[in-house]
Protein backbone atom coordinates (compact mmCIF):
# COMPACT_ATOMS: atom_id res chain seq x y z
CA UNK A 1 0.00 0.00 0.00
CA UNK A 2 1.25 3.16 -0.63
CA UNK A 3 1.99 5.94 1.15
CA UNK A 4 -0.61 8.32 -0.37
CA UNK A 5 -3.21 5.31 -0.36
CA UNK A 6 -2.45 5.01 3.55
CA UNK A 7 -2.60 8.80 4.27
CA UNK A 8 -6.56 8.67 2.10
CA UNK A 9 -7.32 5.69 4.45
CA UNK A 10 -5.93 6.65 7.46
CA UNK A 11 -7.59 10.41 6.54
CA UNK A 12 -11.04 8.82 5.38
CA UNK A 13 -11.36 6.22 9.15
CA UNK A 14 -10.69 9.52 10.84
CA UNK A 15 -12.82 11.31 9.55
CA UNK A 16 -15.25 8.36 10.01
CA UNK A 17 -14.55 8.35 13.90
CA UNK A 18 -15.10 12.05 14.16
CA UNK A 19 -18.46 12.08 11.93
CA UNK A 20 -19.64 9.38 14.59
CA UNK A 21 -18.43 11.09 17.62
CA UNK A 22 -20.27 13.92 16.45
CA UNK A 23 -23.41 12.27 16.43
CA UNK A 24 -23.28 10.51 18.78
CA UNK A 25 -22.78 14.00 21.25
CA UNK A 26 -25.47 15.56 19.49
CA UNK A 27 -27.51 12.76 20.52
CA UNK A 28 -26.49 12.65 24.16
CA UNK A 29 -27.28 16.35 24.53
CA UNK A 30 -30.64 15.67 22.88
CA UNK A 31 -31.14 13.33 25.39
CA UNK A 32 -30.46 15.36 28.31
CA UNK A 33 -32.27 18.31 26.83
CA UNK A 34 -35.20 16.05 26.82
CA UNK A 35 -34.64 14.29 30.47
CA UNK A 36 -34.51 18.48 31.50
CA UNK A 37 -37.71 19.17 30.06
CA UNK A 38 -39.61 16.26 31.45
CA UNK A 39 -37.80 16.99 35.04
CA UNK A 40 -38.96 20.50 34.25
CA UNK A 41 -42.46 19.20 33.86
CA UNK A 42 -42.26 17.15 37.01
CA UNK A 43 -41.63 20.10 39.06
CA UNK A 44 -44.41 21.67 37.59
CA UNK A 45 -46.94 19.18 38.13
CA UNK A 46 -45.41 19.07 41.90
CA UNK A 47 -46.23 22.47 42.39
CA UNK A 48 -49.63 22.08 41.44
CA UNK A 49 -50.08 18.79 43.54
CA UNK A 50 -49.11 20.49 46.39
CA UNK A 51 -50.90 23.30 46.45
CA UNK A 52 -53.68 21.51 45.34
CA UNK A 53 -53.21 19.63 48.80
CA UNK A 54 -52.52 22.29 50.91
CA UNK A 55 -55.54 24.28 50.14
CA UNK A 56 -57.85 20.87 50.30
CA UNK A 57 -56.12 20.45 54.03
CA UNK A 58 -56.14 24.07 55.06
CA UNK A 59 -58.78 26.55 54.24
CA UNK A 60 -56.44 29.84 54.29
CA UNK A 61 -56.21 30.39 50.31
CA UNK A 62 -52.91 29.26 48.44
CA UNK A 63 -50.08 28.99 50.80
CA UNK A 64 -46.78 30.98 50.27
CA UNK A 65 -43.72 29.07 48.39
CA UNK A 66 -42.03 28.52 52.54
CA UNK A 67 -45.46 27.41 53.89
CA UNK A 68 -45.87 24.73 50.70
CA UNK A 69 -42.37 23.44 51.62
CA UNK A 70 -42.92 23.07 55.15
CA UNK A 71 -46.22 21.64 54.99
CA UNK A 72 -46.99 19.75 52.14
CA UNK A 73 -43.24 18.06 50.92
CA UNK A 74 -42.74 19.76 48.41
CA UNK A 75 -38.70 19.85 47.74
CA UNK A 76 -36.80 23.57 47.49
CA UNK A 77 -35.08 22.26 44.29
CA UNK A 78 -38.46 21.89 43.02
CA UNK A 79 -39.09 25.90 42.70
CA UNK A 80 -36.53 25.74 40.38
CA UNK A 81 -36.08 24.68 36.56
CA UNK A 82 -33.39 22.28 36.47
CA UNK A 83 -32.40 24.57 33.55
CA UNK A 84 -32.19 27.67 35.71
CA UNK A 85 -28.98 29.27 36.58
CA UNK A 86 -28.13 28.79 39.92
CA UNK A 87 -28.59 32.50 41.36
CA UNK A 88 -31.90 32.10 40.28
CA UNK A 89 -32.56 29.25 43.12
CA UNK A 90 -33.38 31.12 46.04
CA UNK A 91 -36.74 29.39 47.46
CA UNK A 92 -37.90 33.75 47.90
CA UNK A 93 -38.46 33.39 43.60
CA UNK A 94 -37.23 30.32 42.15
CA UNK A 95 -36.76 30.62 38.60
CA UNK A 96 -41.22 29.62 38.50
CA UNK A 97 -43.67 32.75 38.56
CA UNK A 98 -46.43 32.35 40.64
CA UNK A 99 -49.42 34.02 40.19
CA UNK A 100 -50.51 35.47 43.63
CA UNK A 101 -54.26 34.70 43.85
CA UNK A 102 -56.27 34.04 47.22
CA UNK A 103 -57.71 30.62 45.91
CA UNK A 104 -57.53 28.51 42.83
CA UNK A 105 -59.28 30.04 40.06
CA UNK A 106 -62.53 28.18 38.72
CA UNK A 107 -61.00 28.64 35.17
CA UNK A 108 -59.46 25.67 33.73
CA UNK A 109 -57.16 27.61 31.56
CA UNK A 110 -55.91 30.14 34.17
CA UNK A 111 -52.17 29.72 35.01
CA UNK A 112 -50.59 28.92 38.59
CA UNK A 113 -46.79 28.84 37.92
CA UNK A 114 -44.72 29.37 34.36
CA UNK A 115 -41.14 29.98 33.87
CA UNK A 116 -39.32 32.71 32.05
CA UNK A 117 -38.08 31.68 28.26
CA UNK A 118 -34.57 31.99 29.36
CA UNK A 119 -34.58 29.00 30.73
CA UNK A 120 -35.09 26.64 28.37
CA UNK A 121 -32.33 28.67 25.55
CA UNK A 122 -35.90 31.15 24.42
CA UNK A 123 -37.15 27.47 23.05
CA UNK A 124 -40.17 27.25 25.46
CA UNK A 125 -41.47 28.53 28.37
CA UNK A 126 -43.23 25.74 31.17
CA UNK A 127 -46.35 26.23 32.33
CA UNK A 128 -48.79 24.72 34.64
CA UNK A 129 -52.40 25.74 34.71
CA UNK A 130 -55.22 25.31 37.39
CA UNK A 131 -56.42 22.41 36.07
CA UNK A 132 -53.43 20.57 36.96
CA UNK A 133 -52.35 20.56 33.26
CA UNK A 134 -48.62 21.49 32.04
CA UNK A 135 -47.66 22.15 29.36
CA UNK A 136 -44.85 24.01 26.96
CA UNK A 137 -45.54 27.15 25.20
CA UNK A 138 -43.26 27.75 22.56
CA UNK A 139 -44.90 31.23 21.09
CA UNK A 140 -44.10 34.43 23.43
CA UNK A 141 -47.40 35.80 22.14
CA UNK A 142 -49.20 32.99 22.93
CA UNK A 143 -47.76 33.14 26.76
CA UNK A 144 -48.26 36.87 26.95
CA UNK A 145 -52.12 35.60 25.66
CA UNK A 146 -52.10 33.52 28.57
CA UNK A 147 -50.45 35.74 31.28
CA UNK A 148 -53.17 38.44 30.48
CA UNK A 149 -55.84 36.15 30.60
CA UNK A 150 -55.10 34.55 33.76
CA UNK A 151 -54.63 38.10 34.89
CA UNK A 152 -58.37 39.01 34.05
CA UNK A 153 -60.00 35.72 35.67
CA UNK A 154 -58.20 36.47 38.68
CA UNK A 155 -59.41 40.25 38.72
CA UNK A 156 -62.65 39.41 37.51
CA UNK A 157 -62.87 36.58 40.70
CA UNK A 158 -61.23 39.00 43.04
CA UNK A 159 -63.89 41.54 41.78
CA UNK A 160 -66.68 39.27 42.66
CA UNK A 161 -65.98 38.22 46.18
CA UNK A 162 -65.55 42.10 47.16
CA UNK A 163 -68.85 42.88 45.65
CA UNK A 164 -70.42 39.73 47.62
CA UNK A 165 -69.01 41.82 50.74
Amino acid sequence: MSVASRFVFGFLAGSLIMLTIGVAARGIYQLRRLATDSKCMSNLKGIWASWAVYTSDFEAGLPTLEALVSQSGLREDMLACPWADSACRAVEDGSYVFYPAERLPDSEDSLLAWELPANHEFRSTGAVFASGRSEFIYDSETLIATIQATHDTYAAERERIENAE
